[in-house]
């Protein structure tokens, strides 16, 4: 449907110097598009930089089995998240943390997808970061600006899958090396 995509997030605010985007609510057919586009299942893990309300990976879970973790800033949407997967029963399946992404422990792999929703800003900070996830053979989806640096720094791939949605990946560039 036309328009389906075309939703623009609001600038960042409510007085966080560490936010580095806006919060903002991933509608459910673009979920689904991820999960379908992806083939997620229940071996891979799912980052999500800047949660939100968790939604999207509470979404996830439910629907892939998939290992989840989700970094968000504000700890009353972490408190939420967390409430919500215990109420679902998937809470050994996913695990919110109110923490700074750029202090954030991730482990990257084949079986790993990143979702980025972040200021084009916050997305120059995590360049490093994501390209030592796309190094390592996963996969990073970006909502509404694209991160082009990463194209050109580690040979991924790149694909604007829908209205403002792209991905990156560098798996057979990493199996071809």
């Amino acid at each position: 449907e036309e328009g389906e995509d075309d939703w623009m997030p609001f600038p960042p605010g409510e007085g966080d110097e560490r936010s580095l985007g806006p919060v903002v609510l991933t509608p459910a057919h673009t979920v689904e598009k991820i999960i379908s586009k992806l083939d997620i299942d229940r071996t891979y893990k799912v980052y999500d930089l800047g949660a939100g309300d968790g939604e999207l990976l509470l979404k996830v879970a439910e629907k892939t089995g998939a290992h989840c973790v989700g970094w968000e800033i504000k700890e009353e949407l972490v408190a939420e998240a967390n409430k919500m997967a215990v109420e679902r029963g998937i809470e050994d399946k996913i695990t919110f943390i109110a923490d700074d992404l750029l202090e954030a422990e991730m482990e990257f792999g084949e079986k790993t997808v990143v979702i980025i929703f972040l200021t084009p800003w916050a997305m120059n900070i995590l360049e490093d970061r994501l390209a030592e996830a796309l190094s390592a053979g996963c996969r990073v989806i970006s909502c509404w600006w694209p991160v082009e640096g990463l194209v050109k720094r580690v040979g991924a791939s790149s694909e604007e899958l829908w209205g403002n949605t792209y991905l990156y990946d560098c798996r057979k560039a990493t199996r071809g090396a």
